[in-house]
């Protein structure tokens, strides 16, 4: 692995200039998992800089940040380059704000150094970054993120977390260990805090779509939103929760909209009689939502008398949504959110 990561540096960097690989290497502390760097020594016009690589086996933000870690302990006025099988979008960005190149043995590559720019991105990683997505991203797993977004600040146990995202310690415990190797979190002797979760929400943002929960269609003779509104102060505050443009509207007024969207988890009745429903096959103003999981309705909020969604959830919704959802999904984030 070690000589084709080399490699592979190498012939990136000679189709800008010229390279040597250079004899001696870098030597490191016993406790390091790798004791010696390889050096590359590249020229380019008038130019020479020296590449420090390191090689690991996976390409876990966790290991990049362990490099910039040893990075720091260096006196030399080297160019630092992580090569890794595979390396995710989000090990890239990493890389770019810690300042280092990176290269993985798709051929994705990101040097920036002394006018050298390289940023090659997208070579057969597609596949493998939605199933990584996937495996971080599971219905339990957001249970667990939900907890933490809504209180970034916090510092956790494995118990308390695991009883208030309402999973076993022992998923706790996988979730947390998952999100850790990924750079969002860090464990400390038991405890456990957010330490990127700006970049969580914006992993979770980006893959999340409202469009894909069920939902049904209706038109409310009540042609008038806030006049539907009103009549929800009257329902049962635990059997709804109202989301996209009707709850931002409320919490964080930016763009107008007319027609309603509110999750419902159990029978729909009082919802549908509250707000006088008609059903319809096509153009209603009032839809209600079958929320996918329980999730969904952790740390709902009473606003004027109504039931809302989280802020947490409510920029989830609106992010993808089409119109001008991700508009309104700044607006509730700039104003509501400490991430």
């Amino acid at each position: 692995m070690k000589k084709r990561a080399v490699r592979a540096v190498t012939n990136l960097l000679g189709e800008l200039g010229k390279v040597k690989i250079v004899d001696r290497r870098v030597k490191m502390g016993a406790d390091l998992p790798e004791k010696t760097f390889p050096l590359v020594e590249f020229t380019y016009g008038k130019k020479k800089r020296t590449i420090l690589i390191w090689v690991r086996p996976s390409g876990e933000p966790r290991l990049i940040n362990e490099f910039a870690g040893i990075l720091k302990t260096m006196d030399k006025d080297w160019y630092p380059v992580f090569v890794a099988p595979f390396i995710s979008e989000r090990g890239r960005e990493l890389c770019r704000k810690l300042d280092m190149g990176c290269l993985d043995m798709a051929g994705n590559a990101l040097l920036r150094f002394d006018g050298v720019w390289v940023d090659r991105w997208g070579a057969k990683n597609e596949q493998r970054e939605r199933r990584m997505q996937k495996r971080l991203f599971t219905e339990k797993s957001t249970f667990v993120m939900r907890k933490m977004l809504i209180d970034p600040e916090r510092t956790w146990t494995f118990r308390e977390l695991a009883a208030e995202s309402r999973v076993s310690t022992g998923e706790a415990f996988k979730v947390v260990d998952r999100l850790a190797r990924e750079g969002f979190v860090k464990k400390d002797r038991g405890a456990i805090a957010l330490s990127d979760p700006r970049g969580l929400l914006n992993a979770w943002r980006d893959i999340y779509r409202f469009s894909d929960n069920r939902m049904t269609g209706y038109f409310s003779l009540l042609k008038e939103r806030d006049a539907r509104l009103a009549r929800l102060v009257d329902v049962d505050p635990d059997v709804y929760a109202i989301t996209l443009g009707a709850a931002a509207i409320i919490v964080a007024p930016a763009v107008r909209s007319t027609d309603m969207f509110i999750y419902v988890p159990g029978d729909p009745t009082s919802i549908i009689s509250a707000l006088d429903l008609q059903d319809v096959e096509f153009g209603g103003n009032t839809y209600l939502v079958e929320p996918p999981n329980e999730g969904v309705l952790f740390d709902t909020q009473r606003v004027d008398g109504k039931t809302l969604v989280s802020n947490i959830q409510l920029y989830l919704d609106l992010y993808n949504h089409a119109g001008r959802g991700r508009e309104q999904a700044e607006a509730v984030r700039e104003r509501l959110l400490e991430v």
